[in-house]
């Protein structure tokens, strides 16, 4: 019986009453009458299957740039790194300096396939097309920006079957936070992170969000006492944000409990990002609490999908006393929601305790707000004088919130990016094809 594409992966079934399902992140999972059976571990394409992943093409002067996709093909969750690859590879399609093209693993057959479906999606184009199979020549480059051990197991030997043919392929590294400080992670988070960074190291190289981050990778090869491979590519670029596009007064937000938030009369500081024990939610929490205990009329309001290990701070927030009134939290908002929250916000806030580049600080300079972070090097690598800093827990917050509030109320000059301090994601893609392509 053949496989057919469900929500989760691909499904079929393999007795009566069992289901087995191939996830996006390259594992299997058994159903017995509807009941999962836990995750089971995929062979690896064997040398031979791998040399059939992927075509051949005569080289012609012009290397190619594949993305890798990964499982973005398959589900979007709207997190941060499923932004950074559909805009890459947005930027990668319309860009006339390079030829990016992206690409998937079928989940089936570990065949890497041109996307073209999901290319026209990132267009407003919803088309059933013909997807053909990836073909390579010496000197193109096969870009990883996904964070997922068990696909690089599977396509091992698909990769150095390219790399054999003369394709260099590498992997963003989007931060080091599981493994250099796992006390913010779950456990198997950091043997994820891990395993991902061991696999990697096999390659060609790695391109850093920021320069923050390529040191901490570093600081982690050192600690690991990793000799790396000859040659092998350090390289760093910047994130952008595409935010200079949306910018408009006409808010094409239909979330009605969205839209009561933004166009009512109590200005609010937003925070965008995974509710998870490093972004300080605890602290944010701690500090506006203090701020309405001294009748500050000034909301919060929190964007993002529930993490782990939030169990306490999450029931904090839905059963707070403000939850509705001064305290906001948006699990699913779509993009029209997050730009009009991001359009009328008084501030953006970011309370992360570790961040490997922290996207909603971009996002937010772009919308022209104010940015009130905490005090990390990678804010002020990328921020710079641009924002205001606050170091401590949720009392200094509430010190540099209100301090900030009252000033933006009374009209005063406050920190602000400059004119086009963050790149947007076409000159984030075209730093990136800078250092991708280098003697090319």
């Amino acid at each position: 019986m053949p496989y057919k594409k469900t929500k989760q992966g691909l499904e079929k079934s393999v007795f009566p009453l069992v289901k087995e399902v191939l996830l996006p992140n390259f594992r299997k999972r058994l159903y017995l009458a509807g009941i999962p059976l836990g995750n089971q571990h995929r062979e690896p394409l064997t040398a031979v299957q791998a040399k059939q992943a992927f075509q051949r093409r005569k080289p012609d002067g012009h290397p190619r740039i594949y993305l890798n996709l990964s499982a973005v093909a398959y589900i979007d969750n709207r997190s941060g790194i499923p932004r950074v690859v559909k805009s890459l590879a947005k930027e990668g399609i319309l860009s006339e300096k390079a030829v990016l093209i992206p690409v998937y693993a079928d989940l089936e057959t570990g065949v890497f396939k041109v996307a073209k479906a999901f290319s026209l999606s990132l267009c407003g184009k919803t088309l059933s097309v013909q997807e053909d199979v990836m073909a390579v020549a010496s000197g193109d480059v096969f870009l990883n920006v996904t964070v997922n051990p068990n696909e690089l197991a599977f396509e091992h030997e698909t990769f150095q079957a390219m790399r054999a043919v003369g394709v260099r392929v590498l992997c963003v590294v989007h931060d080091l936070i599981a493994v250099l400080q796992p006390e913010f992670s779950r456990d198997r988070d950091t043997r994820h992170l891990n395993d991902w960074l061991h696999r990697i190291i096999q390659y060609d190289g790695v391109v850093a969000n920021s320069q923050a981050t390529l040191s901490a990778f570093e600081t982690w090869i050192e600690r690991e006492q990793i000799a790396l491979p000859f040659g092998f590519q350090k390289h760093w670029f910047y994130l952008g944000a595409d935010m200079q596009t949306d910018v408009s007064d006409v808010d094409a937000c239909d979330d009605k409990e969205v839209m009561a938030v933004t166009q009512g009369s109590m200005p609010y500081f937003l925070q965008v990002g995974t509710v998870e024990l490093r972004k300080g939610h605890d602290d944010l929490l701690d500090g506006f609490e203090k701020l309405w205990t001294e009748g500050i009329q000034l909301a919060l309001v929190i964007v993002g999908r529930r993490g782990w290990k939030v169990q306490q701070v999450s029931s904090r927030m839905l059963k707070h006393v403000e939850f509705g009134k001064r305290l906001f939290w948006f699990r699913n908002a779509d993009d029209a929601a997050l730009h009009c929250l991001y359009r009328h916000a008084e501030a953006v806030v970011l309370a992360s305790k570790a961040e490997g580049y922290g996207l909603p600080v971009a996002e937010g300079a772009w919308f022209g707000r104010p940015l009130l972070l905490r005090d990390l090097s990678i804010f002020k690598e990328i921020a710079q004088e641009g924002a205001t800093y606050f170091s401590g827990g949720g009392v200094e917050l509430a010190q540099s919130a209100k301090v900030l509030h009252e000033k933006i109320a009374q009209g005063q000059p406050v920190p602000m990016p400059k004119p086009n301090q963050f790149p947007n994601w076409k000159q984030s893609f075209d730093m990136l094809v800078s250092k991708l392509l280098a003697g090319h």
